[in-house]
């Protein structure tokens, strides 16, 4: 009984580890998906949409772009462009994303994003050394 239990936690923590995206979405399916998305009566249908539609698909970056450009804000575009992210088979592409932002600074906050989520987090020591000064008395 133990051993089914610990079998059944197993697979489902292995399903949830995020698998690294390659093959992008194909163009057919994507466009199937993008129309889906795109008659949607309410933004936040559409952001609902669209982030169900994402979760088990890779996308390339100008898939990411265009799909971002049928919200009417930047807000949604904002928490669309997060959650895709991850999920963008050619990420050295993601700044023509930036690009469906109406504001710069939404473009700015994606940029933040992309960075902090790319960027190895180095942690800062326990105790740091304090800073010493060498002063010579022989003058």
């Amino acid at each position: 009984r133990l051993l089914l239990i610990s079998i059944f936690i197993l697979s489902a923590l292995q399903g949830s580890i995020a698998q690294p995206c390659v093959n992008p979405i194909d163009k057919a399916s994507f466009q199937e998906g993008f129309n889906l998305v795109a008659v949607q009566s309410t933004p936040a249908k559409k952001l609902s949409l669209a982030l169900i539609f994402i979760k088990d698909k890779c996308l390339q970056a100008a898939q990411v772009k265009t799909m971002a450009q049928l919200f009417t804000d930047d807000a949604s575009r904002f928490d669309f462009c997060k959650a895709a992210y991850e999920r963008t088979t050619d990420q050295s592409n993601f700044y023509d994303v930036y690009d469906a932002f109406e504001k710069i600074s939404y473009g700015f906050r994606l940029h933040d994003f992309v960075q902090s989520t790319s960027a190895p987090q180095t942690p800062a020591p326990a105790n740091p050394l304090p800073c010493l000064l060498y002063t010579s008395d022989a003058a």
